[in-house]
């Protein structure tokens, strides 16, 4: 049976609310690293569908988070609420993560994945 909520109405509804409400912008952040939640910025993007750095693929969600014109922490986003799992896509997130946070791109990178929490578990027991 298909799901009735799909990986695009999701990314649809992340895009809308983070980009219209810095308190959605910083529940993300907080999901993915909590201790960084109070991080200062008065500015969210978010872009869709962004190749890897460093390795094949992409994130399907990037939020980016803005202080004035300075780039402040980036979070890529794995929506997998209707895909199926990939064997390596903990490995290839992380190797993007890094990449990105060594080439300078913002001085905050992290990871976060949006799934059931069965596959959720599945995902985390790999990194």
């Amino acid at each position: 049976m298909k799901p009735k909520i799909t990986e695009s109405h999701l990314d649809t509804v992340i895009v809308n609310t983070v980009e219209a409400n810095e308190l959605a912008a910083r529940a993300v952040l907080a999901a993915a690293l909590p201790a960084h939640a109070k991080l200062d910025f008065d500015r969210a993007t978010v872009r869709q569908q962004v190749r890897h750095r460093n390795t094949h693929g992409t994130a399907d969600l990037v939020l980016q988070l803005w202080r004035g014109k300075t780039l402040q922490a980036l979070v890529l986003i794995e929506n997998k609420i209707d895909a199926g799992f990939t064997p390596d896509q903990p490995q290839r997130y992380r190797i993007s993560r890094d990449a990105t946070f060594v080439d300078g791109a913002a001085p905050l990178v992290a990871t976060l994945l949006i799934s059931p929490s069965i596959l959720h578990r599945r995902f985390s027991s790999q990194r």
